[in-house]
């Protein structure tokens, strides 16, 4: 993602916007390619059984990945003041998922009760650096 990113804003520099996106296309397409390639060659091997285990245990995988980055992610909003925040965002989250809300207005509302809960303001320093 950031090298789709970078690399228009490169192309821009060095040749306008001929450059801009002969950079987006020369980040890019070798990895789309590459993606295509593979989802075609998936779609003729996904029908044997040693296949669909792998891509089982893959997804198992790919899923705990997820849960312990967003443990890691959430784990210090856990302690002091700001466990009520992330408590409320928590069950917010959970009832408009349960209600089978799209993720975008579940982020969307996320969002609006993060910005509107009122945290303490840290005491000032009294460090004169």
């Amino acid at each position: 993602t950031n090298i789709l990113a970078y690399c228009p804003r490169l192309g821009w520099r060095a040749h306008g916007a001929a450059g801009s996106a002969a950079a987006l296309v020369a980040g890019s397409a070798p990895t789309a390619a590459l993606v295509a390639v593979l989802s075609a060659t998936l779609v003729q091997i996904d029908r044997y059984r040693s296949v669909q285990v792998l891509l089982a245990a893959g997804t198992v995988v790919a899923v705990w990945l997820v849960f312990v980055a967003a443990w890691q992610l959430v784990r210090p909003y856990l302690v002091g003041h700001r466990r009520g925040l992330t408590v409320a965002i928590a069950a917010v989250a959970g009832a408009l998922i349960a209600l089978d809300v799209s993720p975008v207005r579940i982020l969307l509302v996320c969002g609006v009760v993060g910005a509107l809960w009122k945290i303490p303001a840290a005491a000032p320093s009294s460090s004169h650096a």
